[in-house]
């Protein structure tokens, strides 16, 4: 009897051990298969990334950047320069800026319109930054991650397929701000004004906010025919229903020409009222240089060696060329300790 309760007590023992094991089996089975389809989501994650760029970069909207801001960033940048700069519009949530140059004569032009353009498109760049990055990478074809709204960065050199330098820059722009900005125009409790007039102030509001122009310049590019090509009733309205700060405006673009160009206090106060430049005020220029943060004596600096490097000037031609009415207008005390400091 008892011989035969300790062999059926085995028996339950043993059928209870592998039941036991089946199910730790089965759970491992599950957690493998739960694994794997992680890895697979994974995968093809990384994959449809790989289609612009072969590492993973961020794709946080920081600023609800649409692909309209873009291409009037673009629009208003590129007349500065004497480079072909495009956007190319591309599927699902990118454009593409391009700019393109003849021969390496043209990378202060190209560096300086790449600087200008990727600052206005992601803010939390510095200018050293993006001044690090085109000198490091010019002629890398394997691009750049970046961060932001700029996924990335891609500098071409010529090959067998073309000629041109190109700076290529993918933005990540958000398609739900382009749908929200224009719901918020179409919903507009004045329903008598003409939606030509209401876009003409989508645009102004985009220029003097990210690009910061005066309103001389704004209402220029709103009504030019290389610009927006609006009629004059609904650049003026524009205008008069624009809210902006004019003095900040120049006062910001007074911390490019110094961030970016490197320009004395006199070279920024007259690009700044240039007919040919940003067309201020003398009174809102004069507040940007008074409440302006540089340091004109590294500016110098930096501008004799770029005329060092890239023209191969002398010592004392550099220092004309820095104190020239013609030239740079940096003060005399400024050039000197450029001169002083290149190697």
């Amino acid at each position: 009897m008892n011989k035969k309760m300790n062999k059926k007590s085995i028996i339950i023992a043993i059928v209870v051990v592998v039941l036991v094991f089946a199910a730790i089996g089965s759970k491992e089975k599950k957690k493998k298969e739960e694994d794997a389809t992680t890895i697979a989501r994974s995968t093809t994650t990384t994959e449809d990334a790989a289609n612009i760029s072969t590492t993973e970069a961020t794709t946080e909207k920081i600023t609800g950047i649409t692909k309209t801001d873009v291409v009037s960033i673009v629009s208003a940048i590129s007349g500065k320069y004497e480079l072909k700069i495009e956007t190319s519009d591309s599927a699902g949530e990118w454009i593409i800026v391009q700019i393109y140059g003849d021969s390496e004569d043209d990378f202060v032009e190209m560096k300086n319109a790449f600087s200008e353009i990727a600052r206005d498109l992601e803010k939390s760049y510095s200018n050293s930054e993006l001044s690090d990055i085109f000198d490091k990478y010019i002629g890398n074809e394997d691009g750049i991650d970046g961060k932001g709204n700029i996924y990335r960065f891609i500098f071409s050199a010529p090959n067998e397929y073309e000629d041109w330098w190109r700076v290529d820059i993918y933005v990540n722009v958000d398609k739900d701000a382009e749908e929200i900005a224009d719901k918020t125009e179409e919903s507009d409790d004045d329903n008598n004004v003409p939606k030509e007039y209401k876009s003409a102030l989508k645009k102004a509001k985009v220029y003097s906010d990210t690009l910061h122009m005066s309103k001389t310049a704004i209402h220029e590019q709103l009504t030019s025919e290389y610009g927006e090509k609006f009629s004059e009733e609904a650049a003026d309205y524009a205008m008069e229903n624009l809210v902006a700060d004019y003095k900040e405006n120049a006062l910001k673009k007074a911390e490019d020409y110094s961030e970016m160009m490197y320009m004395s206090k006199a070279g920024i106060y007259d690009q700044l009222t240039s007919e040919y430049g940003e067309r201020f005020t003398d009174e809102e220029a004069q507040y940007a240089v008074d409440n302006l943060v540089a340091d004109y004596k590294k500016n110098a600096l930096k501008k004799a060696k770029d005329y060092q490097e890239m023209m191969d000037m002398s010592p004392s031609a550099i220092y004309d060329q820095l104190v020239s009415d013609y030239g740079e207008k940096f003060t005399d005390e400024e050039a000197q300790y450029a001169i002083d400091n290149l190697e």
